[in-house]
């Protein structure tokens, strides 16, 4: 009983209760002052970190298609010049006639005539310039059939719009000599200068 009557007397004291009060008011004001801002704090830093992380998942997602990317750019790059070839910048048609006097000779035939007209490129419905090339051989069904399909291969685009043969029918045979007239037609992404009259 006496000991009970002395804590309760001691936490009575003035000296005691002041102590505490205090104590509990530092408690608080560090409670008010320090801790809820630094909670309020570490929820907005989490927040951060989460929407830091969703960006760094996308950025990885764009590295990975990148490197998916880059290993694809030299085969890229290689088809770009073959489709730069294939219908080119420029009519370059002396050069052109020569790929076609050597796939001529090449095939067998005999090149009769070869004649272009770069002066007058009829416009196709897209940005494409057709420079029409008139051609006449002669040989056999076989170096002729070798001819079209060379032509066909060419690098650069080249069709085939008109084909007349003669020399062939009854009686004849794959050795026998054909002549053949065509029209053929090659293309390029800019008019072709008009030659002076």
């Amino acid at each position: 009983m006496s000991d009970t009557t002395s804590t309760a007397d001691v936490l009575r004291s003035t000296p005691v209760l002041i102590g505490i009060v205090v104590t509990l008011v530092v408690v608080l004001i560090w409670l008010f002052a320090f801790f809820l801002p630094q909670g309020s704090k570490i929820s907005k830093l989490d927040a951060q970190v989460q929407t830091l992380q969703q960006k760094v998942t996308q950025g990885n997602a764009r590295i990975a298609v990148l490197k998916r990317d880059s290993q694809t750019a030299p085969k890229l790059a290689t088809e770009l010049a073959k489709l730069k070839q294939y219908i080119p910048a420029t009519a370059g048609v002396y050069n052109y006639i020569n790929t076609i006097t050597a796939t001529v000779k090449a095939s067998g035939t005999k090149l009769s005539t070869i004649s272009t007209s770069p002066e007058s490129p009829a416009p196709t419905a897209s940005s494409y310039y057709a420079i029409p090339v008139s051609l006449s051989v002669t040989g056999t069904y076989d170096q002729v059939l070798k001819l079209i399909t060379d032509i066909y291969a060419l690098p650069r685009l080249t069709i085939i719009p008109t084909v007349q043969i003669s020399g062939g029918g009854v009686g004849t045979n794959r050795s026998t000599v054909l002549s053949v007239s065509m029209r053929l037609e090659t293309f390029t992404t800019s008019k072709p200068p008009i030659a002076a009259p």
